[in-house]
């Protein structure tokens, strides 16, 4: 701790001199100059990314390791904290991924896969959130915990499909039982069987939109499940998938709880947007639950929700001030769902899609991306 520490305030007062100026909501983000001398940097530890003009690259590149002795990646293609980054020179479409790292788990635990028949079309079914029938022995721990967080690290970055699953198995970490471990292996089963995926970002306006969402007493004592996820332009950029800590009553009052969430969230990111000259004039939450939105525009009876008052102020502020938007969307268009609830194929595949998700095969030496074929359904056919 004191080494990284050590580390950081050297590096930031290197960056400080150089002429950068670090963003309020994000220490590890940096920018200098203006127009087209204008350079972004973002640091994890001594792994540091840079966005620019060549020019302006190429004299950071100089100064840079003038003080530190550096490997520099240039191109097209960049490895980054087992991010693959990838501009395509056609489509000039950016894609992110970890084709890579996926392959490394699937080797690493390819035994445990041997002999089970679970076709791995979904990362889980409704069974992962019922509790057992009859008692199960216990699995071993530490083999448990090393797949759970094996998988997470690709959900927390590219593959948003696994977050819900993955969520779900972390809270049996400490405790986990032959049970929990079929539905672990379920999943690595579910990543063998899909294709190498990449959230891929396309030149359009930047439209930053927040889906927030919750299912009621999903949890064995009764807590909900909120997902919250942030687009800008045509892929997603964040999520968090993650257990209510708040007992509520309704499943207006968990959605709401998750509304209050994606507020707070709201003045973070768009913190962010100011500091990298991005302009929105507001940031949309999307929301398919219209109590929840009558709640957060008007007004609720205090005797009956007091304990969310101070939560549905935040929220509320956050309308009035102008920083949100809360507009309704069908339920069916609740991108969020990826990371409250198991979804049969169709809508899972659909969802993901509408993410900025696609399929990257391999195309002799090179790769090229395909979109994620959904299932027709029996009536749409007929």
């Amino acid at each position: 701790g004191i080494s990284s520490n050590r580390w950081m305030t050297h590096l930031n007062n290197s960056l400080t001199q150089l002429g950068f100026t670090s963003a309020p909501g994000d220490k590890c983000l940096f920018t200098r100059g203006g127009g087209d001398s204008r350079i972004w940097l973002c640091t994890h530890v001594d792994d540091i990314l840079t966005i620019g003009t060549p020019a302006g690259l190429e004299k950071f590149e100089k100064e840079f390791c003038a003080i530190y002795q550096c490997n520099v990646q240039k191109g097209w293609k960049h490895s980054y904290l087992a991010l693959d980054i990838v501009q395509h020179s056609t489509t000039y479409q950016v894609s992110v991924g970890q084709s890579g790292y996926r392959r490394d788990v699937l080797n690493r635990f390819a035994h445990l896969m041997q002999g089970v028949r679970n076709d791995g079309r979904v990362p889980s079914g409704p069974e992962i959130i019922q509790p057992e029938t009859e008692e199960s022995p216990p699995a071993d721990r530490s083999l448990y915990a090393s797949v759970v967080m094996s998988v997470m690290f690709l959900s927390r970055f590219t593959r948003i499909d696994l977050s819900f699953t993955v969520n779900i198995l972390t809270t049996h970490i400490a405790h986990p039982t032959v049970h929990h471990m079929k539905h672990a292996v379920r999943l690595l089963k579910y990543l063998a069987h899909v294709s190498d995926m990449v959230i891929v970002y396309k030149s359009s306006d930047p439209n930053p939109v927040i889906y927030a969402d919750a299912s009621h007493a999903t949890h064995a004592d009764g807590k909900g499940h909120g997902c919250i996820m942030i687009f800008i332009g045509t892929g997603i950029i964040y999520c968090k998938s993650y257990k209510l800590r708040l007992t509520t009553l309704s499943s207006t009052e968990s959605e709401y709880v998750v509304m209050c969430d994606a507020s707070t969230l709201a003045e973070w990111f768009m913190s962010i947007l100011r500091f990298m000259r991005i302009k929105a004039e507001r940031i949309d939450v999307a929301q398919d639950n219209t109590s929840t939105i009558s709640w957060t525009e008007g007004d609720m009876t205090f005797a009956r929700n007091k304990h969310l008052m101070i939560r549905r102020n935040k929220a509320k502020e956050a309308v009035v001030s102008g920083l949100i938007r809360v507009i309704h969307v069908p339920t069916e268009r609740m991108l969020a769902d990826l990371g409250t609830k198991p979804l049969p194929l169709r809508q899972l595949l659909t969802h993901m899609s509408n993410a900025g998700m696609m399929c990257l095969d391999r195309d002799g030496d090179g790769y090229r991306l395909r979109r994620i074929d959904i299932p027709i359904r029996r009536r749409d056919r007929e």
